[in-house]
């Protein structure tokens, strides 16, 4: 006795559908073999598989032509987002690195003023902090790039 068996497809990467067909066959006096066929079919993508838009199209002619538009907007606006993201990314590294500059650049600049004013052991304290940061910046910078590589 045939039967079908649907089950809807889920992020667990099930299949979209499953087909199962179990019957007798009878081979020879009163004996029958069973036999059991299975069919599995999945599609992953942004568009439904070939069948089923050719299905969508005999409901409502213009219905395939909705569903592509839809996907090429996704599209375009998943596009969008991307390049909003780099930009944003490329903004903020630029941006640090700028102000580590000046971060560094200035505290030279006190580091050497406290010099020349008499305050060694100040300008040592900080010209070792200000390097010391920012060469341990810099260190786990490309500790932490490496590692999401």
């Amino acid at each position: 006795m045939p039967s079908n068996l649907e089950h809807p497809a889920d992020k667990t990467k099930q299949p979209d559908s499953v087909r199962a067909q179990i019957g007798g066959v009878n081979v020879g006096q009163n004996a029958t073999h069973s036999i059991t066929q299975l069919a599995f079919q999945s599609h992953i993508g942004p568009l439904p598989a070939a069948s089923e838009l050719a299905a969508y199209d005999k409901i409502k002619p213009d219905l395939v032509e909705r569903i592509l538009c839809m996907a090429e907007a996704n599209a375009e606006s998943e596009r969008k987002q991307a390049e909003k993201e780099q930009k944003n990314f490329f903004i903020l590294n630029i941006t640090g690195r700028v102000l580590g500059f000046l971060f560094a650049l200035s505290s030279l600049a006190i580091t050497a003023w406290l010099a020349l004013e008499g305050h060694d052991k100040v300008a040592l304290a900080i010209g070792v902090a200000a390097v010391g940061g920012t060469v341990a910046a810099l260190i786990t910078g490309h500790i932490n790039k490496a590692n999401t590589k």
